[in-house]
């Protein structure tokens, strides 16, 4: 969670990019969810035709109303010409959700190349101040995986902040919302097994951090190496050195090979973990709605309750991205621990409280001969 406020004080200069990006988002949530739901009034016309006149009664549900309301459309219009306006109005949803949706990446764009060049500069500045002792001590190699590589992960790391805060959440609460609309008995029944999804996940993430974190000093150590070796090939060749360094390349780049493997395992067992999961989920809600709307409860039709799997199977994308963004974060958060041994470094030769008298040379320097 230290971390997560780290990265979110970087981020976090660019809050009006961050107020658009949120923006964007909810309007994009809002339109899909209007997309996924076209599903019921197609089914409606498909299957009923031409409906009779509604009849509303005082008490009406939401639901009820907004069938009424379709029907006499319906009942106006005719099916056939119903049929051709629902599907104008899904193609400029379309491209109006698609437009919503670029423009949310956009503004995701400044703030994530944005970091990136701030952490750069910042990390320029910190090097060209730190004393000379400091290079001696320091691998080329390894500050140069700062510089790139671990910059890339920060800069990955931004996406999945952005998604752990925004997109996704809003994605999930509209959805949560509109299903509790449709049938909050159904959506609590749902409900009770997205602890186990969450509780599995953040295991991994949990691993997978301290993995990422051994990674990056594995791939230091590796550019140390090539580095040594170019920089010092006239003495490698002078003493017939090549197979010691081939030797000492070949094990730290096992040794690398072997770690980043662990970690991607890891990494890649999330999505496959998760979409089981939430599949295992939509089978048993299969079983438990359908079994509602025989019995005529819980408020949904036939074709609301494909309307309702619809919606609910759209959770599915933006859990998973949810876990997909905190595993960036994880792995972005062991690059900024990285980052932090030299935007921390003491830059300056600490002078001592109370300095003694040199007593050093008296009368002068010379070079002789």
């Amino acid at each position: 969670m230290n971390r997560f406020r780290e990265l979110w004080h970087w981020v976090g200069r660019y809050r009006l990019n961050l107020l658009a990006n949120a923006g964007f988002n909810v309007l994009n949530a809002v339109l899909s969810l209007f997309t996924f739901l076209s599903v019921v009034p197609f089914l409606r016309i498909l299957f009923s035709g031409t409906p009779d006149a509604p009849a509303l009664a005082d008490d009406a549900t939401l639901l009820e109303r907004v069938n009424g309301a379709f029907d006499a459309f319906v009942l106006e219009v005719g099916p056939k010409q119903a049929l051709v306006t629902l599907c104008v109005a899904i193609v400029l949803l379309a491209v109006l959700k698609n437009a919503v949706s670029y423009a949310a990446l956009y503004s995701l764009a400044t703030i994530r190349t944005g970091v990136a060049r701030d952490l750069r500069k910042e990390l320029y500045d910190r090097m060209l101040l730190l004393p000379v002792g400091w290079y001696t001590e320091a691998r080329k190699g390894n500050v140069m995986s700062l510089m790139t590589n671990d910059l890339m992960e920060v800069e990955f790391s931004i996406i999945g902040t952005v998604e752990v805060l925004f997109k996704s959440p809003i994605m999930l609460l509209v959805s949560l919302g509109t299903l509790f609309a449709m049938s909050w008995e159904l959506t609590l029944f749902a409900l009770i097994f997205l602890p186990l999804s969450g509780f599995l996940i953040s295991r991994i993430a949990k691993s997978l951090k301290h993995a990422a974190k051994r990674g990056k000093d594995r791939l230091g150590e590796l550019m140390s190496v090539i580095e040594e070796t170019i920089g010092g090939m006239r003495v490698i060749k002078a003493f017939h050195a090549e197979s010691a360094f081939s030797r000492r390349f070949d094990a730290t780049n096992e040794r690398y090979f072997e770690l980043m493997r662990k970690l991607y395992k890891r990494e890649y067992l999330s999505s496959p973990m998760s979409e089981t999961i939430s599949l295992t989920v939509m089978a048993i809600l299969l079983w438990f709605g359908g079994e509602l709307v025989l019995e005529g409860r819980g408020g949904l039709s036939g074709d609301w309750f494909i309307g309702y799997l619809v919606v609910f199977s759209q959770i599915i994308p933006p859990a998973r991205a949810l876990s997909d963004g905190w595993f960036k974060v994880q792995k972005g958060a062991a690059s900024l621990d990285r980052l932090d041994a030299i935007l921390k470094e003491q830059a300056r030769i600490p002078e001592p409280a109370s300095p003694g008298p040199w007593n050093g040379f008296t009368t002068h320097i010379a070079f002789e001969g």
